[in-house]
């Protein structure tokens, strides 16, 4: 995976958020829905792999951030409501009162959006290799069309 849960955390949840309740396999999906879309199959690959500096800055200025809160807005109502052997039920703290479940999820994906078009001015600019350039990417999915 590009970011660990100790930095995902670090970028935008609290000290005393539980990171074990995120799984590994919803960072997986964040990247392979958000991060390899953006970036074509080529080009993720190549930064997963990272073998060199080259990928450092996209990496760790652009990419984790950008993951992170796509982790963040990911998790926001499975955060809040929890299944368990009595049912779903809403999570709050003793001394809390829970918030807006979509305001905290709709603030996250607003800054995922931003570091997305961080990403493709950052990536249009030192033009990589294998950056095809973000282009329409509706109907198509990591090179295959969507009927």
């Amino acid at each position: 995976m590009i970011a660990s849960k100790a930095e995902i955390k670090s970028l935008v949840f609290t000290n005393t958020f539980d990171m074990e309740s995120i799984k590994d396999n919803v960072i997986q999906l964040v990247e392979w829905e958000q991060v390899m879309t953006l970036l074509g199959t080529d080009l993720y690959d190549a930064v997963v792999i990272n073998s060199g500096a080259e990928y450092d800055t996209l990496i760790g200025t652009y990419l984790k951030p950008y993951i992170a809160y796509n982790v963040k807005a990911y998790i926001s109502k499975a955060n809040h409501i929890k299944t368990t052997n009595k049912g779903a039920q809403t999570a709050q703290g003793s001394n809390e009162v829970i918030a807006s479940i979509e305001e905290a999820k709709r603030e996250a994906m607003a800054m995922a959006t931003s570091y997305r078009k961080q990403i493709v001015t950052y990536l249009d600019l030192i033009k990589p290799l294998l950056w095809e350039g973000e282009g329409d990417t509706d109907g198509i999915i990591n090179k295959i069309i969507i009927i």
